[in-house]
């Protein structure tokens, strides 16, 4: 709860409330006077004697009803002032903020300065930072001569990461070093976002950009809601024993340091930050805490401040039952309030994971459900809450999609018709998820979010569109060369290798996505070797961009 932005994000949500401490302040004061027996005496007996024939101070008179009700006063005053440091956040909204990895597959970064090579630590560092992000949307741009899109936005770590994995300084169809040629493929894919996003550049170096190349990347992005952040990798000198081996015939005999000064002016065009490579991981510990930390900046007017006052209700309703008590001892009733879990029995519906019957004295099951909630506790929270919004939330958030879906489908407003869009996107049932967003924007026609999230989920479906229709001319390749045999081959010279499945059926994205035997074949049959179709699909869309046949 409390971070090293406490400070810094501190404030009261309703400050003039603090006003209400002044009378109660005040009481203090007179309360404090009157109660101590110094003033009582003060005039009947000397000056120098008073202090050693009174007694009754000490901790005795701050416990009494009065004192504890001005104790209420003030807390009530600081609550009612609505202190906060945090944002709420939403499953919904966090998911789809951009991060884009741009990777330089130009020959130096198979260097082996840093082990194993360049290129495979920024991939291992790559995985870091997915792996460090609860939920992400993101993509893989790779350019050396040229720049291609390797894997667009998704939501999917696997997806990305096999793509990851499949990349390599070969699939490139030019050398070069030219990241300029990155940023039409960038506006491509920031285009349908509004939320802010973060483009992470992976490289050892860049050419001496020209003028035209500074000002593209002065005025790029066109606003100022997405960062740049440029994320060194090599080693300054050559010094380890990888670089200073023997080379076989064959091996890159390339030994260039890292251009950390290149890179440092790169990322101060792009008005972005620098981050080194580490050996431990300092340099995804950092990358990480910029991209949550430029969401919550940049998004922040969009998500509420969680008001931290209802947390003070809890010490103000024991005090306040106590106050009027004559001879109440406060720490007799902590001591109960503490043993109260196990004075209790567990309540009858104590299996379904609910919590003991002393907290249903104290809390609602929404209450109860909350804080498991903030605790993030997501499948004890959906068997706590009661109301339908936040236990399909919960849902949601622990994963258990089905229960979402199942969820959300009771209810008919347009905000639990779009979770109920993503919990279908989310459970890869897409042709439902399009279907929803169609639904939520028929109800409001200005709905941003489903209109973006419709347009991610629809790019799925023509994609495996497009190779399914592919599938009669690989059908019938493997008909005219027998020695193929009846497995899936390769698509040779195609932009994109699809397969037929076992009966050599053509199958659209309905049958493939609506039957899950049908799924499953065709996602068996899918190459298993990747690199080469990312080879193949980066020189097609060279010859394509450069008008070549």
């Amino acid at each position: 709860m409390f971070d090293s932005t406490f400070i810094e994000n501190f404030h009261f949500l309703r400050p003039w409330w603090l006003l209400a401490c002044v009378p109660a302040l005040v009481a203090a004061l007179y309360v404090m006077r009157s109660a101590s027996p110094l003033h009582l005496w003060t005039g009947f007996v000397a000056p120098h004697l008073l202090p050693h024939l009174v007694s009754g101070g000490g901790l005795a008179k701050w416990m009494r009803p009065t004192t504890m009700l001005i104790v209420v006063a003030l807390l009530s005053s600081l609550a009612m002032a609505g202190p906060t440091w945090q944002q709420s956040t939403s499953p919904f909204i966090q998911d789809q903020s951009p991060l884009i990895f741009v990777v330089d597959l130009s020959g130096s970064m198979d260097q082996a300065d840093i082990a194993p090579t360049r290129l495979e630590r920024a991939k291992q560092k790559l995985r870091d930072i997915v792996a460090a992000r609860e939920s992400i949307l993101a993509a893989v741009v790779v350019y050396a001569g040229s720049a291609h899109i390797a894997s667009p936005l998704t939501n999917d770590p696997d997806v990305l990461l096999n793509m990851v994995d499949a990349i390599s300084t070969q699939a490139m169809p030019r050398r070069g070093k030219f990241v300029e040629k990155t940023l039409p493929k960038l506006e491509a894919l920031l285009a349908p976002t509004s939320l802010p996003g973060t483009i992470v550049l992976l490289t050892d170096g860049v050419a001496k950009p020209s003028a035209e190349s500074v000002e593209a990347f002065c005025t790029f992005p066109p606003t100022d809601q997405h960062q740049w952040i440029v994320y060194g990798i090599g080693a300054t000198a050559q010094t380890s024993p990888a670089a200073n081996a023997t080379l076989e015939p064959g091996d890159s005999k390339l030994s260039l340091p890292l251009e950390r000064a290149s890179l440092k002016s790169l990322a101060a065009v792009c008005a972005g930050t620098y981050v080194e490579v580490s050996i431990e991981n300092e340099d995804v510990a950092s990358i990480v805490a910029q991209v949550q930390s430029h969401f919550e900046s940049a998004g922040g007017d969009e998500r509420p401040w969680i008001d931290m006052g209802y947390f003070l209700l809890f010490p103000i309703a024991l005090l306040t039952l106590l106050w009027f008590r004559r001879g109440w001892a406060l720490q007799w009733v902590v001591v109960l309030f503490l043993m109260g879990p196990m004075l209790f029995p567990q309540s009858a519906h104590a299996s379904e994971g609910a919590s003991s019957a002393f907290w249903d004295l104290w809390l609602s099951r929404d209450q109860q459900g909350y804080w498991a909630y903030q605790q993030g506790d997501y499948a004890q929270a959906a068997r706590l809450f009661e109301d339908p919004m936040w236990k399909g939330s919960a849902y949601y958030l622990a994963e258990q999609f089905d229960n979402a879906i199942e969820v959300f489908s009771r209810l008919d407003t347009v905000e639990a018709r779009f979770n109920l869009g993503n919990a279908y996107a989310q459970n890869q049932q897409y042709l439902n998820a399009v279907a929803t967003y169609t639904e939520v924007l028929a109800l409001e026609e200005g709905h941003a979010l489903a209109k973006h999230n419709r347009t991610i989920v629809q790019a799925l479906i023509d994609e495996i569109n497009a190779m399914s229709a592919n599938q009669q001319s690989e059908a019938g390749k493997s008909d005219t060369s027998k020695q193929l045999g009846e497995g899936p081959q390769r698509a040779e010279g195609a932009e994109r290798e699809v397969y037929a499945t076992r009966d050599r059926d053509i199958l659209t994205a309905d049958q493939i996505l609506s039957d899950p035997e049908k799924n499953e074949i065709w996602m068996q049959q899918v190459q298993p070797d990747p690199s080469q179709f990312l080879s193949l699909k980066f020189h097609r869309q060279l010859a394509r961009e450069e008008g070549k046949p």
